[in-house]
């Protein structure tokens, strides 16, 4: 009897996992990350002028769209365990804000919403405790500044959380990491979480800046006439971080030094424009969007700029791309150092000493 109950038990169990696994087959939903290296991105090419965000393999194959909305989906970034992924959307109002996506089933949540302000090109922690983002608001003349927002998730479930107008934050689930009347964009976080790179106009042009996680010692690590934009450090710790320029007259994609040393040109076309790009998550390839074939494109090449393929192949504008692969895994430090203690911001209380 006790062995009919326990073969019954099975059974029940079975079934349901059966019918569990069904039913995510049928509604083509994803259950886990990714079981494939991904690549994330952006495209019109389904609605033109509307961008929604999009998926496919990191060969280019088995494109999948994601979001499917009246209104613009852009700057897509992976969580550090590929479950979710965040972006800019607009829904409700005029302007984007910053909501996450979970792989299990696409539900979107919300992480910050206030009224007459923009935030966009979030950018996920490594820990995966926190999204850096630019932050704009109607009362400060749309003057964007890096600020860093902490993930409320309790069981998943994200809180919406409200900017301070003006201000450095409330300092548990906000801070304000730049106060300058130049723009600044697109923040990247360094392998380790200590700092955070970025670009700014400050200088009269923009330049890639580099500053702790809590806001202080920024420096400038390009400091040339031209414009440098788009940061993102290689991993695993951060040997080099690419970005784009136009200093040899159209944007080109560069590399350097995370001290700003040993600036290499990856890219050399003439009137075309590389940007947006990322590095593989093994730090052996570069993902990127160029215009070279007339519209905009998702492009990867070797890092030193070499073999350059074309993987989107599209009409429509592909860009922003963002690289995911499961088999690759760091931790937040070296296994030879000691693990970022996060507690360390509210500690010091993420005070910003903007120079």
């Amino acid at each position: 009897m006790q062995i009919y109950k326990i073969c019954l038990g099975l059974i029940l169990v079975f079934g349901v996992c059966l019918v569990n696994v069904l039913l995510a087959v049928r509604s083509g939903i994803a259950q886990e990350p990714p079981d494939v290296a991904k690549i994330l991105f952006e495209s019109d090419r389904k609605v033109k002028k509307n961008k929604d965000i999009y998926i496919m393999n990191a060969d280019g194959t088995d494109v999948d769209r994601i979001t499917d909305h009246a209104k613009a989906d852009i700057s897509p970034t992976w969580s550090p365990d590929g479950t979710r992924f965040a972006m800019a959307a607009v829904r409700d109002d005029s302007w984007e804000h910053i909501r996450v996506l979970s792989a299990l089933d696409r539900e979107e949540d919300m992480i910050t919403i206030t009224a007459g302000t923009r935030d966009l090109t979030p950018a996920w922690s490594p820990n995966g405790n926190w999204i850096a983002c630019v932050h704009a608001n109607v009362q400060d003349g749309w003057n964007f500044d890096v600020w860093i927002v902490r993930l409320q998730d309790e069981k998943k479930k994200m809180d919406a959380y409200k900017f301070s107008e003006l201000g450095n934050g409330d300092e548990i689930n906000s801070y304000r990491l730049t106060k300058h009347s130049a723009q600044d964009e697109s923040p990247a976080w360094s392998a380790d979480g200590l700092q955070i790179a970025w670009s700014s106009n400050r200088t009269g042009n923009y330049d890639i800046f580099v500053m702790d996680r809590t806001g202080g010692n920024k420096k400038n690590l390009t400091n040339h006439p031209k414009d440098d934009k788009g940061p993102d450090w290689q991993p695993p710790w951060g040997e080099k971080i690419v970005f784009a320029s136009d200093r040899d007259g159209d944007s080109e994609i560069y590399t350097m030094d995370p001290n700003g040393g040993n600036i290499k040109q990856l890219t050399k076309n003439v009137f075309v424009w590389d940007g947006h790009a990322t590095w593989s998550p093994n730090g052996k390839e570069i993902a990127f969007a160029t215009n070279r074939d007339r519209n905009n494109e998702v492009y990867v090449m070797d890092a030193n700029g070499n073999n350059p393929v074309n993987l989107t192949n599209n009409k429509g504008s592909d860009q922003s791309p963002a690289w995911f692969d499961p088999k690759i895994a760091f931790s937040v430090s070296p296994k030879t150092k000691r693990t970022v203690t996060w507690g360390a911001i509210k500690q010091t209380g993420g005070k910003s000493t903007e120079k």
